[in-house]
C-alpha cells in the first residue's frame, strides 16, 4: 500500500542500520523511514509507519528518530514493535504510548494457526503459544512435525537423571546446522529461543511436581533461571555456539560454577 511504510532489521545485521531510518550518509533525510513518513498520504487520509524489530535499535539509530517522534506529522501513525518495554531506550519510551498485547486464546488462537496452514485444537494451540512466550510464529513452528520432534527430543534429554552436557549441546547444534550458516539469521535466532523456551517450560513443570520435595528444588530453580537468562542472551545476539555450550554445561551441572 502506498501509505504504509515498514522497516525491519536485515537478517545479516545486529541492529537496524541508520540508513534505513534516515537514509545513507550522502543523502540524509532524503531517504529512509523518517523521510517517508513525512510524505503526504497518497490514497488515504493517514500514513502508517511500522518499525519492526524495535528491540534492535542501537543508540545512534534511536537518536535519529527523536525529532520525528517529538514532532510527528499530523496525518501519520507510527508503530514500534518490540518484545518488551525494557529493551527500548528511555529516550524512545518517553515519547511513545505503550500498548501491551496479550497472546490469543481459544478460537482466536486456532484461527491464527489456521492462517499459517496449521490445524490443531484450541488446547494444543494455547499450550504451544504459552510454551513460546506468546510468539505465534514460534508456536506455529513448534506445531509442525519437525518442531514437535525437537520438543520431544529436548524434553527427553532434560528429563534424564544425569543430563549430558555433550549430548545436549550436540543435539541443539544439529538443529541449528540444518538452518544454515548465517549466525545472525532471524530463523536461527528464533529457533534457538524456542529451544530455551522449551527448557523453561520443562523446568517450570518440574518445580510444580517437586513442590513437596524442597531438597530437589535448588537444581531445578537454577536450571530454570539459567534458561530464562539464555533467552535474553539470544535476544542480545550472543555468540550462539558459545551460548549453547555454556548453557548445556550449566544445565548438566545444576548449580553455579
Amino acid at each position: 500500500h502506498p501509505d504504509l511504510v515498514q522497516v525491519r532489521k536485515p537478517e545479516d545485521r545486529s541492529y537496524i542500520p541508520l540508513e534505513l531510518l534516515i537514509g545513507p550518509a550522502e543523502s540524509r533525510m532524503q531517504e529512509g523511514f523518517c523521510r517517508d513518513i513525512r510524505l503526504r498520504p497518497f490514497k488515504g487520509t493517514r500514513k502508517v509507519a511500522i518499525l519492526h524489530d524495535a528491540d534492535y535499535m542501537n543508540e545512534e539509530g534511536a537518536n535519529s528518530l527523536l525529532k520525528t517522534f517529538e514532532e510527528p506529522p499530523p496525518d501519520a501513525v507510527i508503530f514500534l514493535l518490540g518484545t518488551s518495554e525494557q529493551r527500548q531506550l528511555p529516550t524512545i519510551r518517553s515519547r511513545c504510548q505503550i500498548v501491551r498485547l496479550h497472546p490469543p486464546h481459544g478460537e482466536d488462537a486456532v484461527a491464527m494457526m489456521r492462517l499459517r496452514g496449521i490445524e490443531r485444537d484450541a488446547e494444543t494451540v494455547e499450550r504451544a503459544i504459552e510454551l513460546c512466550g506468546g510468539d505465534c510464529d514460534a508456536a506455529a513452528s513448534l506445531l509442525t512435525d519437525a518442531g514437535a520432534g525437537l520438543h520431544n527430543t529436548l524434553v527427553k534429554e532434560l528429563s534424564q537423571a544425569n543430563i549430558s552436557a555433550v549430548a545436549l549441546a550436540q543435539m541443539i547444534a544439529g538443529v541449528m546446522e540444518d538452518l544454515g550458516k548465517n549466525p545472525l539469521s532471524s530463523v536461527k535466532r528464533d529457533r534457538l529461543r524456542d529451544v530455551f523456551a522449551v527448557a523453561v517450560h520443562t523446568f517450570r513443570q518440574r518445580l510444580v511436581k517437586q513442590a513437596d520435595r524442597p531438597d530437589l528444588l535448588p537444581p531445578t530453580i537454577y536450571r530454570l533461571d539459567r534458561s530464562i537468562d539464555a533467552i535474553g542472551q539470544v535476544q542480545r545476539n550472543a555468540n550462539q555456539t558459545t551460548l549453547v555450550e555454556c548453557w548445556a554445561a550449566d544445565i548438566s551441572r545444576g548449580y553455579p560454577s
